[in-house]
């Protein structure tokens, strides 16, 4: 469980301004709403000011960039978005996995990234789809792993 509160090689990276600004949005909540408020306040910070958008056809330029950088191109991408608000969570104390998976549209599969979040009220890991901006993982959701940093997903990639 405690694997899942720390930093790993990309997400170390997000300024710690960022996170006390995200913080600051949402408050004092109970902890469903306390992940939505998270979530709604990094998607909105992405939508303000986006310059990219990117599908994840290309996992190298979606996950594997640190999230600092990721903060200044303003990068917008299921797994970026993700890993953002996994950090955020992480820091106030909710363990949060990053999930590598699948998801099934109308014109076929592509990469997916969302997250799931350990909320004592649920007694364990509750799915969120944050880049979707989504609070359920529907059936076309796949998933195909769990990380604390996508850098273990790299290694993965390296071995098979």
């Amino acid at each position: 469980m405690n694997k899942f509160l720390q930093l790993g090689y990309y997400t170390s990276s997000l300024p710690e301004s960022y996170y006390r600004k995200i913080k600051r949005k949402v408050g004092k909540k109970k902890e469903k709403e306390l992940v939505i408020a998270v979530i709604n306040a990094v998607y909105k910070e992405f939508n303000q000011n986006h310059r990219y958008v990117m599908t994840t056809k290309n996992l190298k330029l979606s996950r594997f960039i640190p999230l600092g950088k990721v903060i200044k191109m303003k990068l917008i991408t299921c797994a970026t978005v993700s890993a953002i608000v996994a950090v955020v969570l992480r820091k106030m104390g909710y363990p949060t996995k990053l999930i590598h998976g699948k998801l099934k549209k109308h014109n076929g599969q592509s990469y997916h990234a969302w997250i799931e979040v350990y909320l004592k009220e649920k007694g364990g890991f509750v799915p969120f789809d944050p880049s979707l901006n989504q609070y359920k993982i529907t059936k076309n959701h796949k998933r195909l792993g769990a990380y604390v940093d996508w850098r273990e997903l790299q290694e993965k990639r390296k071995n098979i």
